[in-house]
């Protein structure tokens, strides 16, 4: 199998902070499957390809290829846009606490 489409595939469950159980059950198969894909002992099919570019909600070029630079912002606004309104305004309230927080910060430095 290709080693990094392993290495990837890691990386972004990884990222998402998924369990490899709960990328299991997404796909409907058990975690050994997980397991040994990641590990790079078993190789994927393109409908498992497909099914991962859903689940961690990127290209599946992103995930044979590797990561861009728009790729965090891909993710970010698929996982955004699948949020109540009243959680997206309280993600919009936490960034917005966090960039004046850094502006306080930095204005109290000598």
């Amino acid at each position: 199998m290709n080693s990094e489409l392993s290495m990837h595939l890691k990386e972004m469950r990884t990222k998402l902070n998924f369990s490899q159980e709960y990328v299991a059950r997404l796909m409907n198969v058990n975690r050994s499957v997980i397991t040994a894909i990641e590990s790079g002992k078993r190789s994927v099919s393109a409908e498992e390809l497909d099914q991962f570019s859903a689940i961690y909600g990127v290209s599946m070029e992103m995930l044979l290829h590797g990561e861009d630079d728009l790729n965090h912002v891909r993710v970010f606004n698929r996982m955004f846009d699948a949020l109540s309104e009243t959680d997206q305004q309280e993600i919009h309230n936490l960034m917005q606490f966090k960039i004046n927080l850094k502006r306080s910060l930095a204005s109290d430095e000598p």
